[in-house]
């Protein structure tokens, strides 16, 4: 039998080859899924659905994290509001004083502790957030130092 299908092999080479590489391409085109790596977890192969998963959810964790950050650009914004009209205020003071205006005590003196307080508070936050990252690195007891 092998001596049969040796003779036939060396009769029809070509033939033979192009049988193998038919074969393997279906083999190949058919039977193995194309496969990319995936964008999430490193070392997996992915499918085109999985992938479309992949990029969905990545989509909404992506949107998620940007709400997030408009929001926290949008209380800065704020701050840097608050800040332009103190100064725009101090500098209608000085604009007052400068050509000469009248000068209100009573207004310089609410100013002064309205300034002193906006300080006061500041430093507080300032003071809190550190208190508080040390009571956390202390495990929530308080330092004796």
């Amino acid at each position: 039998m092998w001596e049969s299908i040796k003779t036939w092999l060396d009769h029809n080479q070509g033939l033979a080859v192009a049988a193998v590489i038919s074969i393997g391409l279906c083999v190949f085109c058919y039977g193995c899924e194309s496969r990319v790596a995936s964008l999430t977890t490193p070392g997996q192969k992915v499918n085109r659905a999985e992938l479309q998963v992949e990029l969905q959810t990545e989509q909404a964790r992506l949107s998620t994290q940007l709400d997030a950050l408009q929001t926290k650009a949008a209380a800065k914004e704020q701050s840097l509001d608050k800040q332009d009209e103190l100064k725009q205020g101090i500098a209608q003071i000085g604009l007052a004083v400068a050509q000469g205006g009248e000068i209100n005590p009573v207004g310089i003196a609410v100013s002064i502790l309205g300034l002193a307080g906006i300080g006061l508070a500041v430093d507080n936050r300032a003071k809190d957030k550190v208190i508080k990252v040390q009571k956390a690195a202390n495990g929530g007891t308080e330092s004796t130092t």
